[in-house]
């Protein structure tokens, strides 16, 4: 603050104060007139360094459901299940982000970060931007929601900061992580046995280097690549799945390493047994990442034990009826619930947000012929494990 001493300094010390705060009110009242309710987010700067993006739509005093995306996806993963949020109740506040180093979300700066992307992108890390957000946002009571990696960080923020959360939604969860074969398949095969070489080759070797190129650089089929092996789901609307491919083929190889390696490194079993939030976990039946005997029932247990010691009250629903088959494509519900069925997963969450339980219905995909499928609901037939 400056200090005015004369009495012309004080004239001009008033009219410098007075621009100072002009201008500011300007540049926050021009921030909040931006349009955040779509995909052409809205940006805040964080006190961990990080510019996150975001869409917030709904009324500003709704109930607030936050939207958490998975590794190397972006808040656009969660437009169908908002959308039909909306339609069952727009008094909800949506708010959806981008994770650090993530669709429009800035990268981590710490000078550490090209040698060691790993600590750069740990759920603490994740879970104390999301922190800084929701404060920054002043939002409270907030249900936060996430699916894969997004769960983690649901799960992290409950345990680090309660007071922030009202409940959590865990879309294909998993409370360790560590030695996941997908992880190593992604770390192993693809990004240190194709693409690491691929850029060596073209002379960015470097960690700085490897840090900041993209999928492309390392290689031109990248795009096909996401759609194919990576982002493609084929119970999901095609249309969608070539716009997730898109965006995610713009995340730096940096955020691939630092996310994987950092998501391989989470447990936190022993933690959730004192879980103090309410918690709904939804899990699809041939779910090939967070298995059932490897994920599944670990966190169920460790949930049992802190519903049982009076910490909180969770519930863990199945979609679909069918495991996965020996050979061949899925053919019913897996790891990507929230694109699969999001008019179910809509139901569900607004259920439990209301009632703390999810619906009784039990949702699952059905084959027909010609390689149609169909999603079918059987009223009272759900899988449902409550813990309270």
């Amino acid at each position: 603050m400056k200090i005015c001493f004369s009495s012309l300094a004080k004239i001009h010390c008033v009219m410098a104060i007075f621009l100072a705060q002009f201008f500011g009110f300007l540049v926050v009242s021009s921030a909040n007139s931006q349009d955040c309710t779509t995909e052409a987010r809205c940006h805040v700067q964080l006190d961990t360094g990080i510019d996150m993006a975001y869409t917030d739509a709904g009324p500003k005093d709704g109930k607030p459901i936050v939207f958490v995306h998975g590794l190397t996806d972006n808040l656009y993963m969660w437009s169908l299940v908002t959308e039909k949020i909306t339609a069952l109740d727009p008094a909800f506040r949506l708010v959806s982000i981008d994770l650090r180093g993530h669709g429009e979300s800035s990268m981590p700066s710490g000078k550490d970060c090209p040698n060691a992307p790993q600590t750069c992108f740990t759920a603490k890390l994740y879970a104390e931007d999301l922190h800084d957000f929701l404060g920054k946002m002043g939002i409270e009571g907030a249900f936060v929601v996430g699916q894969s990696m997004g769960s983690i960080v649901a799960q992290q923020i409950a345990l680090d900061y309660p007071q922030d959360v009202a409940g959590i939604v865990l879309v294909a969860t998993s409370g360790n992580v560590g030695g996941n074969p997908v992880l190593k398949w992604l770390t192993d095969d693809i990004l240190l046995g194709s693409w690491k070489p691929a850029l060596a080759k073209k002379g960015m070797d470097t960690p700085e280097a490897l840090w900041s190129a993209l999928p492309a650089d390392a290689d031109p089929q990248a795009l096909q690549w996401m759609k194919d092996n990576w982002v493609g789901d084929r119970f999901a609307p095609a249309d969608f799945i070539d716009k997730m491919s898109e965006l995610t083929a713009k995340i730096r190889v940096g955020t691939f390493f630092g996310a994987t390696k950092g998501l391989d490194q989470y447990n936190n079993l022993t933690r959730l047994e004192n879980l103090k939030v309410p918690a709904f976990l939804l899990w699809g039946v041939q779910d090939a990442i967070f298995e059932f005997d490897r994920d599944q029932v670990p966190i169920i247990a460790a949930l049992t034990k802190a519903a049982s010691d009076g910490h909180t009250k969770a519930v863990w629903k199945q979609y679909g009826v069918s495991p996965a088959p020996a050979s061949g494509g899925p053919t019913d519900v897996g790891h990507s619930v929230a694109w699969e069925l999001p008019e179910q997963t809509a139901l569900d969450i607004v259920s439990f947000i209301r009632t703390g339980q999810p619906t009784p219905d039990l949702y699952r995909i059905a084959e027909r012929e010609g390689g149609k499928f169909e999603i079918v609901t059987e009223k009272g037939k759900a899988h449902i494990k409550r813990f309270d």
